[in-house]
């Protein structure tokens, strides 16, 4: 059940009295990817840049008096804009206009969520009194400017909660007593809705008031973390990405994924491509595009989408297809025939391209058994193609004029563009070919094409949305080598092209029809299409205009996906069943056990290295050789590569790991704070024997549950003895852990570890 569903069904509970809702992140969300660009963004002002000079001595001054008004202010629960600037050496003056150029940027840079806005509405038909709870150092007045005064129906909101008022705050979960209190509703008369897992829902679930997250899933977060590490200059926003998710309304994992990698990756690639089309076109003065089935209906669907003026013809033709027009005769009487070109296809698929019946017994015996597997009778097949030139050369005529009339049919004009997924362009170049195109006036386009494209296309115009050159040849090798699951993911549900037949008075493209693989990935695809679809509502709804990202920016999040995928990816992904129509075949999976056990046998290290250096290695046996080694180790190349999730997270883990080596004698441990830098210190402390008695969290105060293979505790009901070590394993609530830690202590002396502190004795 997607989120909008839950927040229905919740709305109908007659208990509810009022709903909540978080203010940054939930109902507004800001145009840079966080909020110290919003610093960087005001140093330009002229008056800042003339008291700081540089970028960096505001942006870290800001940072550090925000951090130094925390520390004065630490009786109280938060602090204010203008207690902020006040640890700033300027005048009064300075203050007052730096603080409005702040609140000006802010403001340029906030936006509206049209979800939630839509959310309050609905609140408000279903009787529900609104409110807006926050956690910031913004006051009232300064938060009616930023936020209420783009917000539509404003008026439905009948108060908002900031913790600088009251010197209360969600994280604590000291804000909620007081809304209940000025309400005069119980806890389970409120719902609240935000996007912190913490603060907005474990806080205030533990004061019994009913909530809905509104924010990313682990797989997301994860997500933006390898893609900042692999795309250093990445600084985008990827709020309108993350919006997209949000309406993911699956619950089977592959699904989701799915759903998820459509809305918040090719969603993204497929908008900048249509727009990148649609503009070739304009300058072109084309209106008619020839797309290319398989992938060309997805192509289609997203173009219309950016320019419903566009001619779009979906042209069905493939390899196959366009094989056969154009077979050279003479060059297989001379005996200059490759069967190696067509190791991958059965024998009755061999003798499809050519349109042939299979004659001899022997090899109808073995019509579904792969070429590459029948090297003892390649001789037989051989004489026998042969000994059917004449055939072979009628069928050829037979299939160029079929296809001649079929794009008539089509209303063909030579002046339009025809696009293809990529590669070398072959299918494209053999259109044309067949055709006789007048090259000069029709355009080529590629979605990707590597370093062998322009060599085919030499004598075409081609241009490629993700072109080969120098700087980039090793993002598009990924691409070539792995392109396989980005192909299925594009086709959809579409069958290939085999030949063209005659109908009556019409040409007609005949299609495959008994594709196993396809019926085994529908659910799959349907997700992923419906997460692209969900990118292009939000960028539609937000009037988004292109260029949102660079191509470099798109093939490196592709590629990123490629080399450095995430442990839910690898096996989502991997568990696609190939789709390479090869007959009857039976249906393989990206990643298979064969190819799993290949790895092992080779090992993890072996295998990636010689994968780096040869994109060729076990190309015709492992689809997806990062993959593969991620589905046996989900962290294995991430740690290669040094990409393994960096932030204030691995500091701490630092911090702590170099804490416990200050003594030895340390051989178990209690930890508090189930969440994901405790799964960072895990390995850390297996290392050192570090045994861990017991995980606590406050997320178990209802009831225990598992987590990472651990059994949570509530600490109320632990008993500690003198000289026990307690790991406070969170960085954001490690002040409001340690004091919990305290109230807990049982008088006892225990010894508490966290990010902030040396070692805390408490007695």
């Amino acid at each position: 059940m997607n989120k909008y569903k839950k927040y229905l069904l919740l709305l109908k509970n007659p208990n509810i009295k009022v709903v909540s809702f978080d203010i940054f992140e939930t109902l507004a969300f800001r145009k840079v990817k966080k909020s110290s660009d919003i610093f960087n963004k005001v140093t330009k002002k002229s008056f800042v840049k003339n008291i700081f000079f540089t970028r960096d001595n505001f942006v870290s001054a800001r940072v550090f008096a925000e951090k130094r008004a925390r520390e004065l202010n630490s009786k109280n629960e938060d602090v204010t804009l203008t207690l902020i600037y006040d640890q700033l050496p300027l005048d009064k003056y300075q203050k007052k206009k730096i603080i409005q150029l702040e609140l000006e940027v802010e403001y340029k840079n906030l936006y509206i969520n049209l979800q939630i806005q839509k959310w309050i509405k609905l609140a408000h038909k279903h009787n529900k009194k609104i409110i807006l709870i926050s956690d910031t150092y913004f006051s009232f007045k300064e938060i009616k400017l930023l936020v209420l005064s783009k917000l539509k129906n404003k008026k439905l909101i009948s108060d908002i909660y900031i913790s600088n008022t009251h010197q209360l705050t969600k994280a604590t979960g000291n804000l909620y007593p007081k809304v209940l209190q000025d309400l005069q509703i119980k806890p389970n008369e409120l719902l609240h809705i935000g996007d912190n897992a913490y603060s907005d829902i474990q806080m205030a679930e533990q004061k019994g008031i009913h909530t809905l997250y509104y924010g990313c899933d682990t797989y997301i977060k994860n997500l933006f973390d390898l893609e900042s590490s692999y795309i250093p200059f990445l600084n985008k926003n990827h709020n309108y990405r993350v919006q997209a998710s949000l309406s993911n309304p699956y619950i089977k994992e592959d699904e989701k994924v799915l759903f998820n990698l459509g809305a918040l990756l090719f969603g993204p690639v497929l908008w900048e491509f249509s727009h990148w089309v649609n503009t070739l076109a304009k300058q072109n003065n084309i209106s008619q595009i020839n797309s290319v089935m398989r992938e060309g209906k997805i192509f289609k669907k997203y173009l219309s989408k950016v320019n419903k003026n566009l001619d779009v013809n979906l042209i069905y033709a493939s390899r196959k297809s366009t094989f056969l027009p154009l077979i050279d005769i003479e060059n297989m009487q001379n005996g200059n025939f490759n069967f190696y070109t067509y190791r991958e296809l059965t024998v009755q698929g061999f003798y499809d391209l050519f349109r042939l019946k299979i004659k001899n017994s022997t090899l109808k015996n073995i019509s579904y058994e792969f070429l590459k597997d029948q090297a003892i009778i390649l001789d037989l097949i051989s004489l026998d193609i042969k000994n059917r030139l004449d055939e072979i050369k009628s069928n050829s005529v037979k299939e160029k004029k079929y296809f001649k009339k079929y794009m008539k049919q089509k209303n063909y004009k030579e002046n339009s563009i025809s696009i293809d997924f990529g590669g070398t362009g072959s299918i494209l170049k053999n259109m044309e070919d067949i055709l006789e195109t007048q090259k000069n006036v029709h355009l080529n386009v590629l979605f990707y094409s590597h370093s062998g494209a322009k060599q085919k296309m030499q004598d075409s115009k081609l241009f490629s949305f993700l072109e080969y050159s120098a700087t980039n040849n090793k993002e598009i090798e990924l691409i070539r080598r792995n392109h396989e699951f980005i192909e299925i993911l594009f086709n959809g549900l579409n069958e290939t092209t085999l030949y063209y037949s005659k109908h009556k008075k019409s040409i007609e493209a005949i299609t495959h029809t008994n594709n196993r693989s396809l019926h085994l990935n529908r659910t799959k695809l349907t997700a992923f299409q419906k997460g692209v679809d969900s990118f292009f509502k939000i960028a539609k709804k937000y009037r988004l205009k292109e260029n949102l990202y660079s191509k470099k920016e798109l093939l490196l999040m592709m590629a990123r996906l490629i080399e450095v995928p995430t442990i839910q990816e690898a096996s989502v992904l991997g568990n696609l069943y190939r789709d390479e129509n090869y007959d009857d075949a039976k249906p393989i999976k990206i990643v298979s056990k064969q190819n799993l056990n290949m790895i092992k046998e080779i090992g993890l290290e072996k295998s990636f290295y010689k994968n780096s250096l040869s994109p060729s290695f076990k190309i015709n046996e492992i689809p997806w050789v990062q993959g593969t080694i991620t589905q046996l180790d989900d962290t294995y190349i991430q740690n290669i590569k040094s990409m393994a999730t960096k932030g204030i997270n691995s500091d701490s883990v630092s911090k702590i790991l170099e804490l416990l080596d200050n003594d030895i004698t340390i051989q178990e441990i209690y930890v508090y704070g189930a969440g994901e830098l405790f799964k960072e210190l895990l390995p850390h402390l297996k290392q050192k024997n570090i045994k861990i008695k017991k995980l606590l969290d406050s997320k178990a105060s209802i009831a225990d549950f598992d987590f990472h293979g651990f059994r949570v505790q509530n600490i109320v009901n632990t008993k500690f003895k003198d000289g026990d070590y307690i790991v406070v394993s969170s960085v954001v609530f490690a002040v409001e852990i340690t004091k919990i830690i305290v109230e807990n202590s049982q008088n006892k002396k225990l010894k508490i570890i966290n990010f902030y502190n040396d070692i805390l004795e408490i007695n």
